[in-house]
């Protein structure tokens, strides 16, 4: 049978015959010889423009034929325009694409306006053809894309786009595991979940597209029947995209870049791309904090499991190298095996090239520790990238894969580290792993880091977290190295930087180095920098919110020793202690074991630590208070340097029994200095007692404490000046503000005098009563002593002097080595095997003309548990058993009783039942008389009264003396809450002339109305006592004393030599600022007389 070539199917022609002119309608009749399967690209080419249409027609074709997931030409066709789309829809990703414009009336009209003939012949041929297939009319422009150069295709007013018919597969653009414009074929739905969100966006949502892209469209709806099955989701998500007119412009950025500066638009409607954002992949971070910028991948090498890397594209382990670091900014990287531009992040980006390894374990319980290695371990060589997406509670608690987050293996040679990071794929994660080789060089290039030696101490106070209050934050950092300089902290919270308020180098010594961080912020971590490199510290601060108890603090300060008391609710007062079930202070050296090789170095460092910051602990065995009231500083601090306690200066804790460091000042005297001789005085007040504020304050968080009920009660002598008592209420107000309470009344800071609160002890705890006859306490401290008389079991009448304990050691005007003691120190030195410490320590006081510290040395030996084994004979034995030097003892007591006496007299009162002594320096009436029931001072005392008194045969008068007498005032200090008693109108002074002037609070004597008959009269006074002084030590010596009789000779000539001239030279130093008189011109010149009487007695 003949074969019939024709074209269309439907006409029956035998001949030459009349037939309809060829249309849409005859065309769409062809038939495809093929059968639908042709591989190549058709080759007739009816129109410069025909390859717009054919991409027209393959989307027609591949639906018309149900065979979207085909691999025929008209496949390759559409999967090129989709290719293409997609291209430009990440193009921020990859970049490098560039953008022209072509506009046809434009360039036709210039074609064909040219002088040049072969133009205008392309000129009118191009029109001929735009006003045949009229497909320019509603859009003139088009925009060409290409990529190096290479042009890749255009935009269409047919289908969006189109790509060349030239070969785009060595184009090696790979967004997924398929590179674009390679086979196999990809259909729409099987692409990226985004772009098809795109497409489908840009087609419905732009209304001025009206009935453009219906081929186009038919593919778009034939495509989301196969979604409907294939991913349901995504097919709901696409039905409500396609109703969402603002989702289009709302979602996705403009496409620009034309190098002509045109906005690529396609019928006015400007064309747009992805903001950047992956939406779908297995490999996202799984983190839980905000990522404004978005939340790039996680990769690693050797990564087993086929999750999807992204879009639909799957991990393959064989075709992806994942470097180890990418030194490109973090938006620059493309993604290992894609040509996508997207953030990741590998090894580099989280661990550091160096490891530091410290000669000491870590206590796991205080300090995140992931190396359990004997008498060695490792800060966390993490960099800070890692809080950007985890928290600090992540690192020590989330199990990732059953596991902790970092671990370490430590081998003799290396350590290798493994950080496993969770991914978006539910219990998935990717492990980060790096070795790091001892004595090894870093080669980043193939994971290789070193492990570098640091020998540091850090310290954190206080450890805790403060959460759930108002209450403001406040740290003290301590940085300490022997061996290692150039060490710096800083520090962060939740990933951000906590600022420093204050950073401080206090101590640089050849051996001892210190630096201080002042922070009222919070932190959850630490960077140790070191030699260029930097390594996490991760403290496990305890998490404390404040509680319901209250706390009252009873704060003595005092001029030799400090101490404070505090009491809870309505317990009873104890004192302040820090125990291990409170610790406010947490060192990284804690327990050094003996096996260590550099336990030597350790355990120095710890000591030099604790030394110039805070001891671990407060407490009987160790350090306790009372505390010595001496602040140290560096030698080399101006004024205008200070600021904070902890930093700048501190409370020696140790001092007197620890060697000190050679580059820190040491101030005592404290309480009575003067910034006329000290410019730094003032502050050195406030400094010790912010640093108190500061212990305090951690006293009461660590023990369920509430800040805004917490009282602080303080105490002040009578005879301190008004204006160094306003100052003094000035610090502890402010002081309370800071640390405390800034809301809360400052009705919570009283002030006491320091008289009165031992008595409320006593009356509180002691059942002491005072009706019928009155009772007296001297509270003797270091630098005076205060009386206060009471009756009807209330305080009527307060006097105070200068003339403490402490006066018995005086140096005068001669030194330290004239002084009487220097000989019975150097016996106890030869009698007992002293440490080289103690001995270090001493010789320090000695060649710094410090009697009172050295003096202060020697009794703290008989119980402290540093040095009493090195003491077999004890120091105040010593002096109790040499009865010649024990009259210097006798003759201060008796010159304070004498005082008590004539003020008692004066004021009209019976002698007293009893007289109680409180007070620190109370400690040395333990010299004369060691006895609890006290004979010896019960029979002085009761002598001098009877003299005064000129009585005969009175009763003894009672002596009480306590164990600890430093503690009851502070005690006291906290039962005084109801004391209203005005002390102004009980404060009286003796004058000390021999008619008994009582100075009131308003009289009107001051030193300048003095005259020399009144210092005269003063004199008369002092030889008074010292005339009963010697007759009754002869009276008494036999049975109660056992000076030798010839030195009894010379007692009151010596005790009486030049008190005239210290009367004198004493009123003399007060005049000329009309100061009152507070202060009993009686003992001015007894300091000098006790010195020439040391002296005299111990030759």
């Amino acid at each position: 049978m003949a074969k019939v070539f024709r074209l269309f199917d439907d006409i029956d022609v035998q001949h030459w015959e009349n037939t309809n002119q060829i249309g849409p309608a005859q065309i769409n009749t062809i038939g495809d010889v093929s059968g639908g399967i042709m591989s190549k690209d058709p080759t007739s080419i009816p129109s410069p423009f025909a390859r717009m249409d054919l991409a027209k027609s393959a989307f027609k074709n591949v639906v018309d034929l149900k065979n979207v997931d085909g691999q025929t030409v008209f496949n390759k066709i559409v999967s090129d325009n989709f290719d293409l789309m997609e291209l430009l829809f990440h193009s921020n990703e990859i970049g490098g694409i560039e953008i022209t414009s072509w506009d046809a009336n434009q360039s036709v009209a210039h074609l064909i306006g040219s002088n040049n003939r072969k133009h205008r012949l392309l000129g009118k041929t191009l029109q001929l053809f735009i006003n045949q297939d009229r497909i320019f009319v509603d859009n003139p422009k088009i925009f060409i894309f290409s990529r190096n150069h290479k042009i890749l295709g255009g935009t269409s007013p047919l289908s969006v786009v189109f790509t060349t018919g030239n070969s785009l597969r060595d184009t090696n653009i790979q967004l997924t595991e398929r590179a674009l414009f390679t086979s196999p074929y990809q259909p729409l739905y099987k692409r990226d979940a985004d772009f098809q969100k795109y497409v489908y966006s840009l087609v419905y949502n732009n209304t001025a597209f009206g009935n453009k892209f219906l081929e186009l469209k038919e593919y778009l709806d034939y495509s989301l029947k196969i979604l409907d099955n294939d991913n349901h989701s995504l097919y709901l998500e696409l039905q409500n995209i396609k109703l969402d007119q603002n989702f289009y412009s709302n979602t996705f950025a403009e496409l620009n870049g034309s190098v002509d500066g045109n906005t690529v638009t396609l019928f006015n409607i400007p064309l747009r791309k992805s903001k950047g954002t992956v939406l779908e992949s297995d490999f996202f971070i799984d983190t839980n904090l905000p990522q404004p910028n978005g939340i790039p991948l996680i990769l690693q090498n050797e990564y087993t499991l086929p999750l999807n890397y992204i879009g639909t594209t799957r991990w393959t382990e064989n075709n992806i190298n994942v470097p180890f670091n990418d030194e490109r900014a973090l938006h620059e990287r493309t993604l290992p095996g894609l040509i996508k531009k997207y953030p990741y992040k590998t090894v580099d980006d989280f661990l550091e090239p160096v490891i530091f390894r410290l000669p000491y374990e870590l206590d796991s319980a205080k300090f995140l520790s992931v190396s359990a290695v004997e008498n060695k371990s490792f800060l966390l060589p993490l960099k800070s990238t890692f809080f950007k997406y985890f928290t600090t509670d992540d690192l020590l608690n989330r199990r990732v894969g059953g596991q902790p987050m970092l671990s370490m293996e430590v081998l003799q040679n290396s350590v290798t580290v493994q950080l496993r990071i969770p991914i978006k794929k539910q219990g998935h994660y990717i492990t980060l792993s790096r070795k790091y080789k001892v004595d090894g060089e870093i080669d980043i290039s193939r994971n290789i880091g070193a492990v570098k030696n640091l020998f540091m101490n850090v310290g954190v106070s206080p450890f805790l977290q403060l959460e759930n209050s108002d209450a403001s934050d406040h740290y003290r950092i301590g940085l300490f190295n022997m061996i290692d300089r150039g060490v710096n902290l800083s520090f962060s919270y939740q990933g951000k930087a906590t600022p420093v308020e204050n950073s401080y180098v206090r101590t640089s010594e050849v051996f001892f180095s210190s630096r201080y961080f002042v922070l009222n912020h919070k932190f959850d971590a630490v960077k140790v920098e070191f030699d260029g490199y930097s390594a996490l510290l991760i403290p496990k601060l305890r998490k404390q919110s404040e509680g319901p108890r209250s706390f009252t603090f009873g704060v003595d300060f005092g001029t030799t020793n400090t101490h404070i008391e505090y009491k809870e609710d309505q317990g009873r007062p104890i004192p302040f202690t820090i125990h291990p079930e409170d610790l406010q202070t947490v060192y990284t050296i804690s327990n050094i074991s003996q096996s260590n090789i550099e336990v030597s170095r350790l355990t120095e460092l710890k000591k030099l630590s604790e030394y110039e910051y805070i001891p671990e602990f407060l407490r009987g065995d160790l350090n306790e208070f009372p505390i010595r009231t001496v602040i140290s500083n560096s030698a080399k601090l101006g004024v205008a340097d200070v600021k904070f306690s902890l930093s700048q200066m501190s409370i020696p804790f140790n001092y007197i029994l620890e060697d000190s460091l050679e580059s820190n000042t040491y101030t005592q005297n404290l309480k009575w200095g003067s910034n006329q001789v000290d410019a730094l005085h003032a502050d050195k007040i406030r400094l010790f007692l912010d640093e108190l504020f500061f212990l305090m304050r951690n006293k009461v968080l660590t023990n369920n404490g509430n800040l805004s009920s917490t009282k602080i009660h303080w105490s002040y002598p009578l005879s301190m000046p008004i204006r160094q008592i306003s100052d003094l209420e000035n610090f502890y107000t402010n002081l309370y503000k800071k640390y405390i309470s800034s809301t809360q009344s400052t009705s919570n800071v009283k002030k006491y005098n320091e008289s009165i609160a031992p008595f409320e002890y006593l009356k509180t705890e002691g059942g002491l009563v005072a009706f019928t006859k009155p009772v007296a306490l001297l509270d003797i401290g270091g630098g005076t002593t205060d009386i206060v008389i009471y009756k009807n079991n209330n305080a009527e009448k307060i006097t105070s002097f200068r003339f403490g304990a402490n006066k018995i050691y005086s140096n005068s005007n001669s030194g330290i080595h004239g002084n009487g003691f220097t000989k019975e120190i150097e016996k106890f030195k030869e009698g007992n095997n002293l440490s080289p410490i103690f001995l270090s320590i001493l010789n320090k006081f000695m060649t710094s003309e410090n009697m009172t510290e050295g003096i202060s040395l020697l009794f703290s030996a008989d119980t402290n548990i540093r040095h009493k084994d090195t003491v077999s004979n004890k120091f105040s034995d010593q002096l109790r058993s040499n009865e010649n030097l024990k009259s210097a003892y006798v003759f201060y007591y008796a010159a304070i009783v004498y005082h008590l006496a004539k003020f008692m007299k004066a004021n009209n009162y019976d002698m007293p039942a009893k007289i109680i002594f409180s007070g620190n320096g109370s400690k040395i009436l333990n010299i004369i008389d060691n006895n609890d029931s006290a004979p010896i001072l019960t029979k002085i005392s009761t002598y001098v009264f009877d003299k005064v008194y000129e009585a005969t045969g009175s009763n003894l008068i009672s002596i009480e003396k306590r164990n600890n007498p430093k503690e009851m005032t502070a005690k006291g200090l906290t039962y005084t809450n109801n004391f209203a008693q005005d002390i102004n109108e009980m404060k009286s002074t003796l004058l000390g002339t021999q008619d008994n002037t009582l100075l009131n609070y308003n009289s009107s004597v001051t030193y300048e109305t003095l005259n020399n008959k009144d210092a005269q009269s003063v004199n008369a006074e002092v030889n008074d006592f010292i005339d009963l002084f010697v007759e009754m030590y002869s009276h008494l010596n036999t049975e109660y004393f056992d000076v030798d009789a010839q030195l009894l000779k010379g007692f009151k000539e010596t005790l009486s030599r030049d008190t005239l001239n210290y009367i004198m030279k004493g009123i003399e130093e007060n005049k000329g600022n009309d100061l009152k008189i507070t202060d009993s011109l009686f003992f001015y010149p007894l300091e000098n007389s006790l010195y020439q009487f040391v002296q005299y007695v111990n030759k």
